[in-house]
């Protein structure tokens, strides 16, 4: 049984990723922008594992707080937002995953021969 901190943040990382994922693949921008309020929070919680108490607070206050409120009124301010029917196209997703692969591979490349 792993120790309650690694647990934690490995549920963390899976929860930042997660809701990363759902901003980045989602037609929807509303559940774009509140699956980004799951990606800040969880940005937040491994903060506060790495004990940087200060850091976290930030977090929450200043894009929780600010930068998310003022796209969720942004967003639902805007006119004519029913016309809108995908929000995050999916073009190009195929050349992303391959230019983070080549990324990948160049970073594993690099990291191996140091």
């Amino acid at each position: 049984m792993p120790p309650l901190s690694v647990v934690a943040f490995l549920s963390l990382a899976a929860l930042t990723l997660g809701s990363a994922g759902i901003v980045a693949f989602s037609k929807n921008i509303i559940h774009s922008t509140l699956a980004l309020l799951g990606t800040f929070m969880g940005i937040a919680g491994l903060y506060i594992t790495l004990s940087a108490d200060f850091l976290a607070a930030t977090q929450i206050l200043v894009y929780v707080g600010g930068t998310l409120t003022l796209i969720l009124f942004a967003v639902m301010l805007t006119s004519r937002i029913e016309d809108m029917k995908v929000s995050n196209p999916q073009t190009g997703v195929a050349a992303a995953f391959g230019l983070i692969a080549v990324a990948l591979f160049v970073l594993d490349k690099v990291t191996t021969e140091t």
